[in-house]
């Protein structure tokens, strides 16, 4: 059965202008729509009917998938991000559900099962990786969804996100301005799309002789990746959470280091705890209210078909948060 994707790669166009066209709700060119038709006909394609009756008949529900917790990962970011995504949907008169799935090994099925039920309005996607299952379901489903991060470049849908490079950017000027040439970083295992952006910064300033390990955002992890990295001690360690932050300063200060004076320590999302763990820690805040009201904002034109208030992608600037555990 043909997708809305191979009438958009036959007729030379996006999937969302063969979603404009065939559901009548954006002027299009008279060349480009009839492309589009003449595909869709040679295709055989038929558009969801399930998706465009929900866009008629609303429930006022927009789905969130749950992250699965590890057992060390306190999570706060996420947590945080939840609520103040909870506050802005009802802003606009909308109401949140969350869900996890259960059996992980078919991870799309209770989307599939929400779509079906009639139950849901849209989706919030987080948590993106590469090659991102979810976003091509939902694209392929036409169902209306933004996304809180990036995937891969050739996948054309609406997201918020902040960036992460920019964020490690800073760190490392911070650190070598600091005057330190031994800087190690711990990041999370290769396939997280905001994970390897933030690697990708730090490799930018250390190309030669890494001193890496990447592990689960985990607190045992980052304690564990400390002490690994101490077999030849760095002047720096640039973690790509606060949860590994908190772990790697955990094992130095066991091990008679003084966290911001023998070895500065970084974090990433400037969680509440940050700053009154001992040192405080310097973070990368993201400007997390400013995320969740241009992604529920950005959806709620997808779901009720109305012209987009701002550009369909947006990038966020984040802010280095210098504390002790940098500069004592």
């Amino acid at each position: 059965m043909a997708t809305i994707k191979d009438v958009a790669k036959a007729a030379g166009v996006s999937t969302a202008t063969v979603s404009y066209v065939l559901n009548g709700t954006k002027r299009i060119g008279e060349e480009v729509e009839q492309r589009v038709r003449q595909a869709a006909e040679t295709l055989q394609y038929r558009p969801n009917a399930a998706a465009q009756n929900l866009r008629r008949n609303q429930t006022h529900i927009i789905g969130y998938e749950l992250p699965i917790p590890l057992p060390g990962d306190m999570s706060l970011f996420m947590q945080r991000f939840t609520y103040d995504l909870t506050l802005a949907a009802e802003h606009h008169g909308y109401h949140l559900i969350t869900f996890a799935p259960s059996d992980t090994a078919k991870p799309l099925d209770i989307y599939r099962q929400l779509i079906l039920s009639s139950r849901i309005d849209g989706f919030v996607i987080s948590n993106t990786n590469w090659h991102d299952k979810r976003l091509k379901f939902l694209m392929e489903a036409e169902f209306p969804f933004v996304s809180f991060g990036r995937s891969d470049l050739e996948l054309e849908f609406p997201f918020v996100d902040v960036d992460g490079y920019e964020g490690i950017r800073q760190v490392m000027e911070h650190l070598l301005e600091l005057g330190h040439q031994k800087i190690a970083f711990i990041g999370w295992p290769e396939g997280s799309y905001s994970g390897d952006t933030r690697y990708n910064a730090y490799r930018h300033f250390v190309p030669e002789v890494p001193r890496v390990r990447r592990v689960e955002n985990d607190i045992e992890q980052g304690y564990h990746a400390a002490r690994s990295l101490l077999e030849n001690p760095p002047t720096a360690i640039v973690c790509v959470s606060d949860v590994l932050a908190i772990g790697a300063m955990r094992y130095l200060t066991e091990a008679h280091y003084r966290v911001g004076v023998d070895i500065a320590v970084t974090g990433f999302d400037d969680t509440p705890l940050a700053q009154y763990i001992t040192p405080p820690l310097t973070s990368v805040q993201q400007p997390i209210q400013q995320v969740v009201q241009n992604l529920i904002t950005m959806l709620v034109s997808v779901m009720e078909d109305a012209p987009p208030p701002m550009e369909r992608h947006l990038l966020l600037k984040p802010n280095l948060v210098v504390r002790q555990s940098t500069v004592p």
